[in-house]
């Protein structure tokens, strides 16, 4: 039997769940967030917030991935707590949902800001939505090694021009930042008559997106070297440094630009460097389009070894279970993600649409893991555990607290979008029954 092989280093951990997490959403977030919550401190707030529950997610996950260093990472912990029919739910979700969707709405947005600089048409740009995704996806069948190196690369470049923006708006920026709170008379510019903690949770939601991917290193953690000891320590660095480019972003943005500008801006990075620099719309598109390219990248290598630890298990066709002979990677889990992303490419051309159905359940099943930090320090007391999460029990309750409060807002504020999300899962567990009685006994015997 042919394994995967543990050739990624710490850096390029690093990078991976750094650059999994800065792909479009930095760019476009700051003016979501905006219209929710007009106020420079506030903004600031949500951003410091974000991170910080981001942080909670990674402390807590980092324990889990020290104690089952497995491909498939969330998958796996979700089968340790909850069993088989979670786990398959979490597989099925990231298969239909999560990921295939994020790497649909990652693709659109590539190609619209490469569309822009070479004045694309619609058709033209969805051609290149499709190449992307498939030229990217046939690379890291190549081998782990050429994926990791590609995106580490990529990942740097692209955090070396985050940086220069961000300089660009604190030394040239005149905007005042305010930092004084309004809450009294407080108004939203999107909903006027929402109240305040609504529009603060759904600020969030946006800013939960942007910040959402550090997981990624974890589905990896088959193909670490010492990765009880490299995955903890990437997933915590990783993240660290996105708060940090994330908060200072922002305050370069409102260096250079009123928040309510910021507001009505549909590509604020770009408005933003414009106001001081004439060419900065355009060194501003380069950017994102090829942090996005990273992010699909990382995409593409990390999320099937998801696909390829469920079929290892058991619960799904052991056809993905399968690993090249000669690349050692999950090919044919890594090329049917890539198919399923195309197909919601075909139903889908609009980046809110694909995005809207992924956040709820994303939010969901990253909740249930962290959970999961403490259901095992109680089920599994004696269970050696390499790295400890900081500040248990705290921590992670407070990742799983906030979250909650997400969910219910966007079930109270978005209805359609939580529906949508469960009614994924109900026909998810209506094919893990299908499934179990009609392929299950055979893959079993075949594995």
């Amino acid at each position: 039997m042919v394994n995967l092989e543990r050739k990624i280093s710490f850096y390029g951990l690093t990078m991976i769940a750094a650059g999994s997490c800065i792909g479009s959403g930095i760019f476009r977030a700051p003016a979501e967030t905006a219209t929710y919550l007009p106020n420079d401190a506030w903004l600031l707030t949500a951003w410091v917030v974000g991170g910080l529950i981001a942080m909670a997610g990674a402390l807590s996950l980092a324990e889990l991935g020290a104690m089952f260093p497995q491909a498939g990472g969330v998958y796996v912990y979700v089968r340790k707590v909850y069993g088989d029919v979670a786990a398959f739910l979490y597989g099925w979700a990231s298969l239909t949902v999560i990921i295939s969707g994020s790497l649909a709405a990652l693709a659109l947005v590539f190609s619209s800001y490469v569309g822009a600089l070479f004045n694309l048409v619609e058709n033209e740009k969805f051609v290149l939505s499709i190449t992307t995704l498939i030229v990217l996806s046939v690379g890291n069948v190549f081998g782990v090694g050429i994926g990791n190196a590609f995106s580490s690369v990529i990942t740097t470049v692209k955090l070396v021009g985050i940086v220069v923006v961000i300089l660009i708006g604190i030394t040239l920026g005149k905007e005042n930042v305010d930092l004084n709170f309004e809450f009294a008379g407080f108004q939203s510019i999107r909903h006027p008559t929402m109240n305040f903690f609504s529009a603060f949770g759904l600020s969030c939601v946006s800013i939960f997106f942007s910040y959402g991917g550090f997981q990624h290193a974890s589905f990896l953690a088959g193909e670490v070297k010492e990765a009880n000891k490299t995955l903890p320590r990437s997933m915590i660095l990783g993240t660290l440094i996105v708060i940090i480019i994330y908060i200072t972003i922002n305050v370069a943005y409102l260096k250079l630009l009123p928040i309510k500008l910021m507001a009505s801006s549909d590509k604020v990075a770009s408005t933003a460097v414009s106001t001081v620099l004439s060419y900065g719309g355009i060194m501003v598109t380069i950017l994102i389009a090829i942090s996005i390219l990273g992010t699909i990248s990382i995409y593409c290598m990390s999320a099937p070894r998801i696909y390829f630890a469920l079929a290892q298990d058991g619960l799904f066709f052991k056809q993905l279970a399968k690993v090249h002979s000669t690349y050692k990677t999950p090919a044919n889990a890594i090329l049917l993600q890539c198919f399923i992303a195309c197909v919601i490419l075909f139903f889908w051309r609009s980046f809110e649409d694909v995005i809207n159905y992924i956040i709820f359940i994303d939010f969901l099943f990253l909740a249930l893991a962290v959970f999961g930090v403490i259901i095992l320090r109680r089920r599994l007391p004696q269970q050696q555990r390499p790295y400890r999460t900081l500040g248990y029990p705290i921590v992670p309750l407070v990742f799983v607290f906030f979250t909650a409060f997400v969910l219910v807002v966007t079930f109270i504020e978005k209805p359609l979008t939580a529906w949508v999300g469960i009614g994924f899962m109900a026909l998810g567990f209506l094919v893990y029954l299908f499934f179990k009685r009609y392929f299950a006994n055979d893959v079993h015997h075949k594995l």
